[in-house]
């Protein structure tokens, strides 16, 4: 399926444009009907019921934020469960640097912004706490710390892989989504040029048929609206013009 957005319009906007170019086409079905057998009411109504539930919606857009969320929040959850570990590691091994350092403490503070590094140091760190669960138990350290440790941790890649998996549904939604367009769009072009050979040239019907033309000043130069065709570019939000690449 092609990837690339073969018109210039958002999404919104073809979708709007289709709606009333079919009501025209409605009313003079047997003239197009009559040129091109495969040209029928149902014909476009398929075009535009597909792309209508293939705009992308809020559902998704939530589905890859709260994805994001989760991540966010756990890596915070990290960061809570470890300044815990840390006490009770220090109070530990206060006067024994060697057994201190075996944990790596000063690395979390590297790694705490990085979600794959966070997810390897912590599963690590984990073992080694896992390790030393006497000694610590001996200091103070509850059940309930070590099962909020390793509850951190394993939620930590968990929510990591389900973001990847969104990201990848995704693109999976995007490419799905601009091949439907297009083919709407194909669809419109069709029918205008058919106009042509249905209707006379000076017909006042023809112009009910012509695709308008896009007003570039909503986004940006002529040139920038003339290379649209070779980006994705998220059509569906009108307050994003940044390119959507599907790979």
């Amino acid at each position: 399926m092609q990837t690339n957005r073969i018109f210039r319009y958002y999404d919104a906007q073809l979708i709007e444009i289709a709606r009333t170019m079919q009501k025209h086409f409605n009313t003079h079905e047997g003239g197009f009907l009559e040129f091109d057998s495969t040209m029928s009411r149902s014909w476009l109504q398929d075009l535009v019921d597909a792309a209508w539930e293939a705009r992308i919606d809020d559902f998704e857009r939530g589905y890859i934020r709260d994805n994001t969320d989760l991540v966010v929040q756990q890596m915070e959850e990290c960061g809570r469960v470890f300044r815990k570990a840390r006490y009770f590691i220090r109070k530990a091994y206060d006067k024994d640097d060697v057994r201190r350092e075996q944990f790596r403490l000063k690395t979390f503070r590297r790694v705490r912004f990085s979600q794959s590094r966070l997810i390897y140091y912590m599963n690590t760190f984990c073992k080694r706490v896992e390790d030393h669960r006497d000694v610590l138990t001996a200091q103070g350290a509850s059940e309930q710390f070590f099962t909020d440790l390793m509850q951190a941790s394993e939620r930590m890649a968990e929510y990591n892989d389900e973001q990847e998996t969104s990201k990848t549904l995704r693109k999976a939604f995007t490419k799905e989504r601009i091949g439907t367009m297009n083919a709407l769009y194909k669809g419109l072009r069709q029918i205008e040029e058919v106009a042509g050979f249905v209707f006379d040239e000076d017909s006042k019907e023809i112009d009910l048929f012509s695709m308008p033309v896009m007003n570039t000043s909503s986004r940006g130069s002529d040139t920038e609206a003339a290379a649209i065709p070779e980006q994705v570019t998220d059509e569906s939000n009108p307050s994003a013009d940044s390119p959507e690449t599907v790979e």
